[in-house]
């Protein structure tokens, strides 16, 4: 998770309005919070955005939490993060519509996938599935999809190891087209 996080770093904005998609335990949150960002975090699981609070909370910082996509019905940010989302999804293009309800026209996606070029998001994949599903996908694929919902790609990155095409995880920072 820290070499994800260390990638993806250099793609999160300072001082802006971000919507973490998936916020997790909201490691993604509080770096965002760290570069002075006002965060909007989005989670369906309830265990999850508890988790994340008290670690916002625990590191001196706040943000809004949610569990339900409905809440946050016709707001829009510049900047969304979906990082650690797409892994579970079989359908990358149905998480793509749902990021789009939220995001401002000339908008920002900061997503990762599972790659599946990489034998490390194999061995992931295997041992996540005990619990819950998890897709690697191909690179190009993911890009025909992001194309065909109407983003287009700006930067592509590999996290462990920092590898193109053998990274365990596929970054990719993308904006809205369409």
């Amino acid at each position: 998770g820290e070499r994800e996080l260390a990638c993806i770093l250099p793609f999160l904005p300072e001082g802006k309005d971000v919507l973490d998609f998936g916020c997790g335990t909201g490691r993604v949150t509080l770096a965002l919070l760290r570069r002075g960002c006002q965060v909007t975090a989005l989670d369906f699981s309830p265990a999850m955005v508890e988790r994340a609070k008290v670690r916002v909370r625990d590191a001196g910082f706040s943000a809004e939490f949610f569990t339900r996509p409905e809440e946050l019905a016709g707001r829009k940010w510049a900047f969304i993060t979906c990082v650690g989302v797409a892994d579970y999804y079989q359908n990358l293009a149905l998480i793509l519509q749902e990021v789009k309800k939220f995001l401002a026209p000339d908008g920002k996606v900061l997503m990762s996938f599972p790659n599946v070029l990489s034998p490390f998001s194999w061995i992931y994949a295997l041992g996540a599935w005990i619990f819950l599903p998890v897709y690697p996908r191909w690179p190009f694929s993911v890009k025909k999809i992001l194309m065909r919902e109407g983003f287009r790609i700006l930067s592509v990155r590999y996290a462990f190891p920092a590898i193109p095409f053998l990274g365990m995880t596929c970054i990719v920072l993308c904006e809205r087209v369409a």
